[in-house]
């Protein structure tokens, strides 16, 4: 009699056979037709001890259409805690059980003071929840609407397209870059004893594939060097740290497995086909296509792109620009003439250059567009020289205010300004301070800064009280053109 192979009464030559062809056709044709379908991985959640190191990791396959990734503030913010705008903070429970997710992890750092400042550009669902052009503090993960992560440290020159990202955080120190420890706190501006110290941490990375991202809860105090080996370890080639210590905190399917020590202002949430997004943010997300995050929601006269326009260079030996579309219908034979291609919502009486940009105004809403000033960046020291005493005091103002130091300042706080933001004009601003320039109490105007490439700008709508008409005359100063939308509170 014949032999049959059988394994618990299956046919393995005969029915078992079948079914498995069955099964790898039914495999082959699934994925060919309906890509990430059988390939696509739910979020999972897994507890692993890696050497000596005891941890939660989430595991999320970023090549999954049912993947997204999304900030969750304090509150329902409509955008991240700021200098200017606060909306306190909240329970990690709190926060959990509103969003519904796969699962949860606190997010950045933010400060202890009652404004709670949260650290970081930081985008989600392709909208920005906190943009400040002077944010150069440590690494941002950036994620596109096609699932491609990317990890930037602003202060190691690497630039950030925020155009392409769908999601991003900012946080740090950064632990991975390009599968090597790399460990530079100082560089991206942490000084803080907690955060360079051993502590329980979090940590955040993704695989050199850029297929997987890993979200890490240490337990036990870890320096920030084992915290990169283990991320390490664990397969990521690119790795930054995030706020830890009493801010840990870990949930999964609305189960919280690690509870925070306080209330947080922000979380990462994490969607999957079990656990899915939201229908406006999938529907976001669909829509996004790469375009500039949008700030409608940050406060008013704030740019809708971070990205500056290509300038229009204004040679000093002729000084005179052909017309274009979108500047003024005749051309700009002098100096004096220049500002009147300036959109204004009311005319006014324009008595001289460097008056009329002084006097100009801009209104939300009913003037989208303005005119942007600018000085290259090779040119600081010469533009530096030729501006008056008044002048420099009124930008070391600016420059101090803009990075967020208290109203009333010290040789101490705009030392330590200088230190944390490395302006391109640090050196010399400090410089200036020390020549006791008087830096006084003053209304914040409307200054920030852009940057295209390796050009920096200093912008403002109204540069009052900086002689722009003695930059232009010693070829320091440009025009160039800037479309922008603001928006209200």
């Amino acid at each position: 009699m014949q032999k049959r192979h059988t394994v618990d009464g299956v046919n393995l030559f005969g029915g078992g056979l079948f079914f498995l062809l069955f099964g790898f056709i039914s495999s082959f044709f699934l994925s060919c037709c309906f890509p990430g379908s059988v390939i696509a991985k739910p979020v999972q959640v897994d507890s692993k001890l890696l050497q000596g190191a005891s941890l939660k990791v989430i595991q999320i396959d970023l090549s999954d259409p049912a993947t997204h990734l999304e900030m969750v503030l304090a509150n329902q913010a409509p955008q991240a805690n700021n200098s200017e705008k606060s909306y306190g903070d909240e329970s990690f429970g709190a926060m959990v059980r509103r969003s519904k997710a796969a699962a949860m992890i606190n997010g950045t750092f933010f400060s202890k003071d009652a404004q709670k400042r949260v650290m970081g550009n930081m985008v989600s669902g392709g909208r920005f929840l906190k943009y400040s052009p002077w944010e150069n503090f440590g690494t941002t993960l950036g994620i596109t609407a096609a699932g491609k992560p990317e990890m930037k440290t602003l202060r190691a020159g690497e630039e950030i397209h925020w155009k392409n990202y769908w999601f991003s955080v900012t946080c740090g120190p950064r632990l991975l870059k390009q599968g090597a420890v790399w460990i530079n706190p100082d560089l991206e501006g942490f000084k803080d004893p907690h955060v360079l110290g051993a502590a329980n941490r979090s940590a955040l990375g993704f695989s050199q594939d850029g297929k997987t991202l890993f979200l890490v809860i240490f337990y036990g105090g870890v320096t920030l060097q084992r915290e990169a080996q283990v991320m390490k370890a664990l397969g990521a080639y690119e790795a930054m740290n995030l706020d830890g210590g009493a801010s840990q905190g870990l949930a999964q399917g609305g189960s919280i497995l690690l509870a925070p020590g306080r209330y947080l202002t922000n979380a990462i949430a994490v969607y999957d086909s079990r656990f899915p997004a939201t229908s406006a943010l999938q529907a976001a997300r669909r829509d996004f296509q790469g375009a500039t995050p949008t700030v409608q929601n940050l406060l008013a006269f704030r740019p809708s792109t971070p990205l500056m326009a290509t300038p229009s260079p204004l040679p000093t030996t002729n000084p005179q620009v052909q017309p274009t579309a979108r500047m003024t219908a005749k051309p700009l034979p002098r100096p004096s003439l220049l500002p009147s291609a300036l959109p204004t919502a009311q005319t006014t009486p324009q008595p001289s250059a460097t008056s009329r940009l002084v006097s100009s105004k801009i209104t939300p809403l009913t003037a989208p567009k303005y005119f942007f000033w600018y000085v290259y960046r090779k040119d600081y020291p010469k533009a530096w020289e030729l501006l008056s005493e008044k002048s420099k005091t009124v930008i070391v103002r600016e420059i101090a205010l803009a990075v967020n130091e208290p109203v009333h300042y010290s040789e101490q706080s705009i030392r330590r300004a200088m230190d944390n933001y490395e302006t391109p004009f640090a050196e010399t601003f400090w410089g200036a301070f020390r020549q006791n320039l008087e830096i006084e109490t003053w209304v914040k105007q409307n200054f920030t800064l852009l940057e295209s490439g390796s050009t920096r700008a200093l912008v403002r709508v109204e540069p009052i009280g900086i002689d722009l008409q003695i930059l232009f005359e010693n070829g320091l100063w440009r025009l160039g053109y800037a479309e922008t939308f603001f928006q209200d509170n």
